[in-house]
């Protein structure tokens, strides 16, 4: 991750460095950004399906050595066409190994240490991106624009190394599925045609127009398809689809100030790219500080629901305060971007965690898919729109102030303002006026874009207070009534899972059928049968999520006792509403599978260690306690284990069964065993 944002950041500083060595003008450095995000945008939502049929771990490995090739294209051809090819492979290995990252956390880290994980892998991405303005503005002022490309090269060959040696296998077989080609190639060909249609505005309508229509047959293919591309339903829910509106709007924004600055920093004020890059840390400070403040925000829900608004409210007059023709300071620039950075990690922040919130558990992998996508969708119309809108007004102030210049050099000038910088050298006696019209001009032009994205973001601003307003949260009544629902659906699809599991075990046995299997007979990806019940074992002999079995864990650990009876007696509660046969069955399949057997065993014993120093001393509860050792006790206290020597007798465990969890329940006398 922090290689990932390191480039995303550092290529910004590297865009003066680029026109005046490439010769290329406004429309060439856009394409050169955008073809990154395009790449990105056309792997994101196929990788989750690539990854299921060729393993996460081996996709990482194919995303990383692509970000390498594609950094090491501009090394070897240092062109434009080099340069477009380069950062389109670059994109397409980053959108496959930032999700097959996260989704090897499960895998590699304990239960316990996920969430730090998570966080660190989070963090990586959060130090990478103010790294990246300083070590890019240090490498292109000493070796040139190259220097960015060939850091991205090393870094992804180390990582590669050490990703081959550090992780393991994948824990689970691929599995073939085919991937949706029509909407993958349609979706592509529209963001393409509405890329190239907005930088080449505005005589580029018909190239949108066509990408509109790509894009609206993708969903129609979409909406009919057994495999579809992406999960659109998702958008019916209010709250999901503002958060996503809500973040499209931060990076349209977000990306097309950071394209179009960096050129004011270098090229008009004539600092370094160092300079350029130390200047944008204010702004990656206020960022974690937004970020902060929303986590503060988030534990009171009247005040969370304003985070997303007021954090668009903050980059408003952040745009406004930024919009300036003072040409010669930066003092206007730097407290605009700071507000810019604190309002997008307010706003960032909330709309991601708010827009997770919305939906289950089984819908994350296809709902953060979904919402990343849309969020690069506003990367992608940031520099496209901002950046023409950038090019036709700067061309427009160039022919208006640039009379007594020759038409040659005016066409120079109107390529870009780094081909500008580059031409004035060489007519000695133009110089200072070639100077002062290309900075003008380009002041001029960054000031209305800055005014009008003032504009846009606080009526958005706006819409989305009323909005909230208008939609006062849900009352806790509503709310339990919506955690029910959840936990019901849950519970549902374990019932789908496990009794397809059963039946197979049953029928195939259980050392031959895979999960895989078992996966594809529930109608359900390998992934979910993992999250549901962590190993193979555990269909047969769980009834809790790792996560919940943690909880109670860390109950009993604690000395919670109440807490942790409470938790284990919602666990009885799935385990009674098992149909009698199919716990028949389970108990038919410990019996007859000696590492079944085992298992069980040494779970049980070592959950009736762990609670015994906890028991509580009143007869009652004590029975309970009791109870609940004999049917496994709260780990997923599946089945009572007779004491005997002999192999048990089938009928007595599921009588055995049966009246522990009627004792568990009622606290009677626990049966003898």
């Amino acid at each position: 991750m922090a290689l990932l944002y390191v480039n995303t950041t550092m290529v910004n500083v590297a865009l003066p460095d680029l026109g005046s060595s490439i010769h290329a003008g406004n429309r060439a450095l856009q394409w050169i950004v955008s073809s990154y995000t395009l790449g990105f945008l056309a792997a994101l939502l196929p990788g989750g399906l690539l990854g299921d049929s060729i393993g996460h771990r081996r996709l990482l490995l194919i995303g990383v050595c692509l970000f390498g090739v594609g950094a090491a294209v501009p090394l070897f051809s240092p062109t434009v066409i080099g340069l477009l090819v380069g950062r389109a492979v670059m994109g397409l290995g980053a959108s496959v190994f930032t999700p097959m990252s996260l989704a090897l956390i499960p895998w590699l880290v304990q239960a316990p240490y996920r969430a730090r994980a998570t966080a660190i892998w989070s963090a990586a991405g959060s130090l990478g991106a103010p790294l990246g303005p300083i070590l890019g503005g240090l490498a292109i002022d000493n070796w040139g624009w190259k220097a960015m490309f060939a850091i991205d090269f090393v870094g992804a060959l180390a990582l590669v190394m050490v990703l081959a040696a550090c992780i393991p296998p994948d824990p689970m077989r691929p599995v073939r599925r085919a991937a949706p080609a029509p909407q993958i190639l349609l979706s592509t060909a529209g963001f393409i045609l509405i890329t190239a249609g907005l930088i080449n505005s505005p005589g580029g309508y018909m190239a949108t127009t066509s990408g509109v229509a790509a894009l609206i047959v993708c969903l129609v293919v979409d909406s009919r398809t057994q495999s579809p591309l992406a999960d659109l339903s998702l958008l019916r829910n209010h709250h999901f689809r503002t958060s996503a509106m809500g973040l499209m709007v931060v990076n349209l924004v977000l990306f097309g100030v950071l394209f179009i600055v960096p050129g004011f920093i270098q090229s008009v004020l004539g600092h370094s790219a160092v300079a350029g890059g130390l200047m944008l840390l204010p702004m990656a400070a206020a960022t974690g500080l937004g970020s902060f403040a929303a986590a503060r925000a988030s534990k009171h829900p009247q005040s969370a629901q304003l985070a997303l608004p007021s954090g668009l409210v903050l980059i408003g007059i952040g745009m406004g305060i930024a919009a300036t023709k003072v040409v010669s300071g930066a003092a206007p620039i730097m407290a605009g971007l700071t507000l810019l950075g604190l309002g997008q990690g307010l706003s960032q922040s909330f709309a991601l965690a708010h827009a997770m919130d919305q939906v289950d558990e089984e819908a994350h992998g296809t709902a953060a898919a979904l919402i990343n996508t849309i969020h690069q969708i506003g990367s992608m119309l940031g520099i496209a729109i901002l950046g023409s809108l950038l090019g036709n007004r700067y061309t427009r102030a160039v022919t208006s102030q640039s009379t007594h210049l020759p038409e040659f050099i005016v066409k120079q000038i109107n390529t870009g303002i780094g081909v500008a910088k580059a031409t004035a050298p060489q007519f000695p006696g133009l110089r200072d006026q070639i100077d002062a019209t290309a900075n003008t001009a380009y002041v001029t032009a960054m000031d209305s874009v800055l005014a009008l994205c003032s504009v846009t973001v606080i009526v958005s601003a706006l819409l989305l207070f009323t909005t909230a307003m208008g939609r006062t949260s849900p009352s806790r009544v509503r709310l339990m009534a919506t955690s029910r629902s959840r936990a019901a659906k849950k519970l549902e699809l374990r019932r789908k899972i496990r009794s397809a599991a059963i039946d197979l075990f049953t029928a195939r046995g259980y050392a031959e059928t895979t999960v895989e299997e078992v996966a594809a007979a529930a109608d359900v990806s390998p992934m979910t049968v993992y999250r549901h019940f962590g190993t193979k074992e555990s269909l047969v002999l769980s009834v809790a999520k790792t996560s919940d079995v943690d909880v109670l864990l860390a109950a009993v650990s604690e000395g919670h006792v109440l807490d942790a009876a409470s938790l284990t007696d919602a666990m009885v509660a799935h385990i009674a509403s098992n149909p009698v046969e199919q716990l028949y069955q389970r108990v038919v399949l410990i019996t007859s599978t000696p590492e079944l057997g085992e298992a069980l065993w040494t779970r049980t014993t070592t959950w009736t260690d762990a609670l015994a120093p906890h028991m509580p001393a009143t007869t009652s509860l004590a029975r309970r306690a009791e109870a609940r050792s004999l049917v496994a006790v709260g780990l997923e206290g599946l089945l009572a284990w007779p004491a005997t020597s002999t192999q048990p007798d089938v009928r007595l465990l599921k009588q055995c069964l049966t009246e522990s969890f009627q004792v568990w329940l009622t606290g009677s006398q626990p049966p003898e065993a």
